[in-house]
């Protein structure tokens, strides 16, 4: 550098010292005014109060994925089930068939729940003394809304339609004696008869249930439930008036 472009500079600001102590400076910034600074939260406020509900959305539409994905896990499994016993889940020698309301974990003794009957289908021991947990009987959006998301213990995920219409009655397909797949087949059409729901507060309207308090108060994924049919595909049917839930010996 020049000695005149060093006087230059040193005239500037620049440089300070003495001859032979040249000491080059920054320039000196210019800092952000308090105005400029509340514009930019307020335009950071505005795009995260845009993405969240976007976010929200998109996290409730991969919660349903994954219980339509649970559904059709527990389908499979029943369906091989019945390959090998013909009969559906049910208590041939008790007093009632399966429970409506249905847990996501299965023991020695409890009978009543479809995950007794499906654990070893899903990947699980067979029942035992010590309760274990069923990740496909597992709704994460039910989970996540329950009144107390911790307990998951009296939590019921899913519930059995206990009754179906036909031209000749109603028929509990997991009552006592249970009935067989091949029979159902004749009375009716598999894809228009769901035997599994996601349940919710709006959904079960029956006062008297004694495990109603623990579910969700509207239904978990917005507009929608997702259904298990007894041909086994499952579908997100748009929710509709509430169910009746009668009391009879397949609601507890």
């Amino acid at each position: 550098m020049k000695h005149g472009d060093i006087e230059k500079l040193r005239d500037a600001g620049f440089i300070t010292g003495g001859k032979g102590r040249n000491i080059l400076c920054p320039v000196p910034g210019r800092a952000f005014t308090l105005i400029e600074l509340l514009v930019v939260i307020a335009i950071i406020a505005i795009l995260a109060a845009l993405l969240l509900p976007a976010l929200s959305a998109a996290k409730r539409k991969a919660q349903q994925t994954t219980s339509m994905n649970n559904l059709r896990q527990v389908g499979i499994a029943l369906q091989f089930y019945t390959d090998d016993f013909e009969y559906f889940p049910g208590d041939p020698g008790g007093q009632s068939g399966l429970w409506s309301g249905q847990v996501p974990w299965y023991m020695a003794g409890e009978r009543r729940f479809l995950s007794y009957y499906l654990c070893t289908y899903l990947g699980c021991h067979a029942p035992n003394e010590t309760r274990e947990y069923i990740k496909a009987f597992i709704c994460p959006g039910t989970q996540q809304n329950a009144p107390d998301p911790s307990d998951i213990v009296t939590r019921h995920f899913f519930i059995i339609n206990p009754t179906i219409p036909t031209a000749g009655g109603e028929i509990f397909p997991f009552g006592c004696p249970p009935w067989k797949r091949q029979n159902l087949e004749s009375i009716g059409i598999p894809s228009s008869m769901y035997y599994l729901a996601e349940p919710d507060k709006a959904d079960v309207t029956d006062l008297n249930c004694g495990w109603r308090y623990a579910l969700p108060d509207q239904p978990v994924h917005g507009k929608v439930r997702n259904y298990l049919f007894f041909d086994d595909h499952v579908q997100a049917i748009a929710v509709s008036p509430p169910h009746r839930v009668a009391p009879n010996p397949y609601t507890q």
